[in-house]
């Protein structure tokens, strides 16, 4: 996915299009780079000699290495982001399924892109340009959980507060929890890791269901 093409002449391309072509080579090398070898050795020497590109080049798109990483972070948030959306399955009643689609889809993102997960879960804590852009995320993370739980469940203003707080916890925990597991610290399969992240946000989302239901019945 991140393989970096050589940079060469195209015919009939205009400087605007080369310009953008120049610039999508430098950032999937330094994602390439990032997801491999670490932030640390992704600097604007590697990343060039990555892409098959001099440093003038890099330099006509990229101020310094703070905006190709602000870049890097938005190709990979926006993947994340659009998978989690693209996974919610409209008008589904049911708390289990509401949660499991999304989950499933994130675990085998995780699982099939390492590069991409090991920057937003691990590489994305040493840097604090991607570190910033990775909390924002996880904000509108939860944010999107909450307004797609009043969405799909009758619930109250009062309840609010409260499905704030799990949302914050469930997505928080996940995080950590992806972290942990592409380090096997976490020692589940692909399977098994949806199966019991799916049980979890479903029993934290049912017990705000509960809660909700019990100030109404006071």
């Amino acid at each position: 996915m991140y393989r970096v093409s050589p940079a060469r002449v195209y015919g009939g391309m205009t400087a605007t299009e080369r310009g953008r072509q120049r610039r999508a080579q430098l950032i999937d090398a330094a994602v390439l780079l990032m997801g491999t070898r670490g932030a640390a050795e992704t600097t604007v020497t590697a990343v060039c000699k990555e892409a098959g590109l001099t440093s003038r080049y890099f330099y006509e798109q990229f101020r310094d290495r703070d905006e190709l990483l602000r870049g890097v972070a938005d190709h990979v948030f926006t993947t994340l982001e659009s998978t989690l959306v693209g996974a919610i399955v409209p008008g589904v009643a049911d708390v289990g399924l509401v949660a499991r689609a999304p989950i499933e889809a994130l675990i085998h993102l995780v699982d099939e892109d390492r590069v991409l997960a090991r920057i937003v879960f691990v590489e994305s804590g040493a840097e604090p340009i991607l570190r910033s852009l990775r909390n924002d995320t996880l904000s509108r993370m939860t944010d999107l959980i909450l307004d797609k739980a009043r969405l799909f469940f009758p619930i109250e203003d009062s309840a609010v507060p409260v499905i704030h707080l799990a949302a914050t916890m469930m997505v928080g925990g996940m995080s950590d929890a992806l972290r942990r597991w592409l380090d096997n610290e976490i020692e589940l399969s692909v399977d098994q890791m949806t199966e019991h992240t799916s049980g979890l946000f479903a029993s934290a989302a049912a017990y705000v269901l509960t809660a909700d239901a019990g100030r109404h019945a006071s």
